[in-house]
C-alpha cells in the first residue's frame, strides 16, 4: 500500500520490489535513498544521505486540484541513528536540491525487534 501522494490519506496497493542493500556495514540503499554510515560511536551511527522525491500532478487527484503541481526531485541530507537491543531511535534531516517540494523534512521514529521464533 502507497499513498496518492505524499502526505496523502488515500492509499492504493501496488506491487514491485523493495530492494536493500548494504555494502560492509558502510554504504546502503533502501527504497529511494542512498547513504553512508560514516560516524560511529557504541550504539550511534551517523552519515549522510541522498533520497530521490516522488512528484505529483494535480491533474490526476481531486483533492489537490487547483494546486500546483510538484516536480520529482532529489533530497539530501544526514540522519543519526540509534541502537540497543531490541530498541531503536532515529531521526532524519532532508533538504530538497531542486524544484520539487522545495523544501525541508525531517523525520523521527522509534522501534522494537521482538522475535517470534522464542516463546514469550
Amino acid at each position: 500500500m502507497s499513498p496518492d501522494y505524499e502526505g496523502s490519506n488515500d492509499y492504493e496497493p501496488g506491487a514491485g520490489p523493495l530492494v536493500s542493500i548494504t555494502w560492509k556495514d558502510l554504504i546502503w540503499f533502501k527504497g529511494k535513498s542512498l547513504g553512508a554510515n560514516l560516524l560511529r560511536r557504541g550504539a550511534w551511527v551517523a552519515g549522510p544521505r541522498v533520497s530521490k522525491s516522488s512528484g505529483r500532478d494535480e491533474d490526476d487527484i481531486d483533492k489537490v486540484e487547483g494546486l500546483q503541481d510538484v516536480d520529482g526531485g532529489f533530497e539530501v541530507g544526514g540522519f543519526v541513528r540509534y541502537r540497543k537491543k531490541p530498541f531503536r531511535l532515529e531521526l532524519d534531516i532532508r533538504q530538497d536540491t531542486g524544484s520539487g517540494h522545495e523544501g525541508a523534512l525531517i523525520g523521527a521514529g522509534a522501534g522494537a525487534r521482538i522475535p517470534f521464533d522464542k516463546p514469550l
